[in-house]
């Protein structure tokens, strides 16, 4: 399937399903909902908690709320050698099986327990094996409009008829805009 100039294969787009959105797509393409466990104990639709939430879009991980999510793209998970992360945990490279084993009960490669703040998913081996297929190509893609130093931005703006008419003048909202993206970028675009 094609997304957004990239073409995912099947556990690729069911993988990404689960990763972005917590969702697990049935063989009609509808999204059917996954369970997170927190603190082993309470269940949370995994929509509310995907993936992505933490570990970002692109799988790098971001400091929030005094949290540090560790960056799950697969080069990083499966370095050929020992890691050890801030707070000091080692654990050999991780495997399809110990990546599964990590999501699904809360340890690691090493045999150390998670963070309280990673939830535990219920997934079938399935799941597993298509969210692995999805972390694989994680970080080797680009979202349209999205590059290293720029962010591409495009909207609709009617410029004649009744909408036009609706906004004023879609050339008076157009010139605005565009005035606004030139400020924003003379200082630095931040």
């Amino acid at each position: 399937m094609a997304q957004g100039g990239t073409t995912w294969s099947g556990p690729e787009e069911r993988g990404r399903e689960i990763y972005l959105h917590g969702r697990r797509l049935g063989v009609s393409g509808d999204a059917e909902a996954l369970v997170a466990v927190i603190g082993g104990i309470t269940e949370i639709a995994a929509s509310t908690l995907p993936c992505s939430g933490c570990h970002g879009r692109d799988g790098r991980g971001q400091p929030e709320g005094g949290l540090n999510p560790s960056d799950v793209t697969w080069p990083t998970l499966t370095k050929p050698y020992a890691t050890t992360n801030e707070s000091g945990r080692s654990h050999p490279p991780y495997t399809p099986e110990s990546f599964f084993t990590a999501v699904v009960e809360g340890v690691d490669p090493g045999g150390t327990r998670l963070h309280v703040a990673m939830p535990q998913y219920r997934l079938t081996a399935q799941d597993g094996s298509d969210l692995v297929a999805y972390l694989k190509r994680l970080g080797t893609y680009r979202d349209p409009g999205v590059l290293d130093e720029s962010l591409v931005l495009g909207t609709v703006i009617p410029v004649t008829g009744p909408f036009d008419e609706a906004l004023g003048s879609g050339a008076a909202v157009e010139a605005v805009l565009r005035a606004r993206f030139q400020q924003h970028n003379a200082a630095g675009g931040h």
